[in-house]
């Protein structure tokens, strides 16, 4: 995630920052679909630590390229005085959904192939952000003022 820090602040995503946020949980969720694909295929014990580090390493720098414009657009777009309620709900709620995803995953774990939940995360993952893109893409024409 550092490392993906530093590439961030190296370029310049102003004007498409959320479009490079969505792009990126896309790829992440490609990442995470395909993240299963090692069970199916036997591999020397080292090639799976080694595969799984990598995986983790591209998955730590794309998080940065969605979670920063991200926040930076909400910071922008948020009232100051509502700033404050609204990223502590973030908070709350990624406080809270956490150990949720950790509890529903362990049991899909337990009861499918791994590579099967795999697929089925990284497909909800890009259909949500799909969703969020497609939402924010209409209310930003929506508020663009006619001829400019």
């Amino acid at each position: 995630m550092f490392l993906g820090g530093l590439v961030l602040s190296r370029l310049n995503f102003k004007t498409q920052s959320l479009k490079v946020a969505y792009f990126s949980l896309s790829i992440f969720s490609l990442i995470v679909s395909l993240s299963g694909l090692p069970n199916l295929i036997a591999l020397p014990k080292d090639a799976y630590t080694i595969l799984f580090i990598a995986i983790n390493i591209v998955l730590g720098l794309l998080l940065v390229f969605s979670n920063t414009p991200v926040d930076v657009y909400m910071q922008q777009h948020i009232p100051e005085k509502m700033q404050g309620r609204v990223f502590s709900m973030d908070e709350t709620v990624s406080s809270i959904l956490m150990p949720a995803g950790t509890i529903v995953f362990g049991i899909l774990f337990d009861q499918f192939n791994t590579f099967v939940v795999f697929i089925f995360g990284g497909l909800v993952i890009l259909v949500l952000s799909c969703w969020v893109l497609i939402i924010v893409s209409r209310r930003k024409e929506a508020t663009v003022p006619i001829g400019g």
